[in-house]
């Protein structure tokens, strides 16, 4: 499939690479970094800024939208006549950005004379060392932020693709289509993306997130996720008498993260490999609170880490005489490779749309999590996860190559028609 053209009669026309610039560059330029202490749902209020703009959006294409008082957008473009029956489909997107690195103030950049090597920013540089992606967009407009913030990128470049996939759809109308949902959440990063969504809504349609990474990758498998809380209970003595009294709940919990094997932290393990995340600790003398995120592949290899963690725990106890520490456990999400059912095309189309489009798939395993491990377990089909280009993703130095995100929209409209053809001419 060459570039950003797509499939059969819609085979000569284009996505619209300016349009999808400029609303790409709208969205980031909207501060919606999530926060995970707060209760609020969404949980800052700036996300819901991007829903509404969103919102006007997809009326000016013409959709039946609903925005709920929780924070998704369901945003629904009809079948074209003689498609009503087709399969309904449904692209699942995120409007927060991760508190990882600051996302407000997001001033984007767009490099249109990029001609290889390091890529300097008003504020730093992204060396092809940490970046060797870069050499294949030589002479390609990238789009990186000032280098003081995130871009955005994830999940702003799935937003802007799915809306260029559809607004190209809706100025077609001679292209044959069934019933086709956009839903846009909140709080993704922070592990509440589903929390507020109407799963009656989808309930009996084919999901794909679209919150990939690399060009060419199809995500079909993600961690076993569990957030553990260690809450360490001291006894506080005046300093100046301390001694064989004191028990320093800061103490225990620094000792209980010093504990945790540097070999298996997110900075020294890749691929197959799971992980302990300390993520902060917090407290005073008398009680300290230190939460640890776990991930792995393999279900047994989490239960392995959770009876580590209870080993540590009693480890600090005998090193703190008096002191205690007590661990509760929060499922967050399922590795989605699991869930056993579904139709097998959910799959083979997601990839043949990915190969179609790039010229070759890489199915990998997401080291992370999706909406997608949320909905498949409720579902109980597989929801794939589609690339959209973001690369370096909750750093300063995220980037995205253009004709990258092009051919992204490419492959969720390559996907609609695959899906399309298949039920309407019962042939591929």
């Amino acid at each position: 499939m060459n570039g950003n053209r797509f499939h059969k009669d819609i085979e000569d026309i284009e996505i619209d690479s300016q349009r999808l610039l400029e609303r790409f560059l709208t969205y980031v330029r909207v501060g919606t970094s999530s926060d995970r202490k707060s209760a609020s749902s969404p949980s800052t209020p700036s996300q819901w800024d991007l829903l509404r703009l969103l919102e006007r959006e997809c009326e000016g294409l013409g959709l039946e939208i609903s925005l709920s008082d929780r924070g998704c957008l369901y945003a629904e473009l009809p079948p074209t006549p003689g498609c009503e029956d087709s399969t309904p489909l449904c692209f699942f997107t995120h409007v927060d950005t991760s508190e990882d690195a600051p996302g407000e103030g997001v001033t984007p950049v767009v490099h249109r004379g990029y001609r290889g090597g390091d890529l300097r920013l008003p504020h730093g540089r992204i060396t092809l060392e940490e970046a060797p992606e870069l050499a294949r967009y030589a002479g390609a407009p990238i789009v990186t932020s000032d280098g003081t913030t995130l871009l955005g990128a994830d999940d702003k470049a799935g937003i802007a693709e799915v809306m260029s996939a559809v607004e190209t759809l809706v100025r077609h109308p001679e292209v044959a289509h069934g019933p086709v949902m956009l839903v846009f959440t909140t709080d993704e990063e922070v592990g509440r993306g589903t929390e507020g969504l109407d799963f009656d809504r989808i309930v009996g349609r084919v999901c794909y997130t679209v919150d990939g990474g690399e060009e060419g990758s199809l995500e079909t498998e993600c961690f076993h996720a569990w957030k553990v809380v260690a809450e360490c209970t001291g006894r506080p003595v005046h300093p100046g008498t301390a001694r064989g009294k004191l028990v320093n709940a800061v103490s225990m919990a620094s000792l209980l993260v010093s504990l945790l094997p540097r070999n298996e932290s997110p900075e020294a393990t890749d691929g197959e490999y799971g992980f302990y995340y300390p993520l902060g600790i917090e407290g005073e003398v008398h009680r300290a609170r230190v939460e640890i995120l776990l991930r792995d592949f393999e279900s047994g290899e989490m239960d392995r880490r959770k009876e580590a963690l209870r080993a540590l725990a009693r480890a600090v106890e005998a090193a703190f005489p008096g002191g205690g520490v007590s661990l509760s456990f929060e499922e967050q999400y399922r590795n989605m490779g699991e869930v056993e059912g579904g139709d097998p095309r959910i799959v083979d189309y997601a990839r043949r749309a990915v190969e179609d489009v790039c010229g070759e798939v890489k199915v990998r395993r997401i080291r992370g999590g999706t909406d997608g491990a949320r909905i498949a377990e409720r579902l109980g089909q597989p929801v794939p996860n589609l690339f959209t280009g973001a690369m370096l993703m909750h750093s300063t130095h995220e980037w995205v190559a253009l004709p990258v995100m092009e051919r992204a929209a490419a492959v969720v409209l390559r996907l609609i028609s695959l899906w399309t053809d298949s039920e309407n001419s019962g042939t591929l």
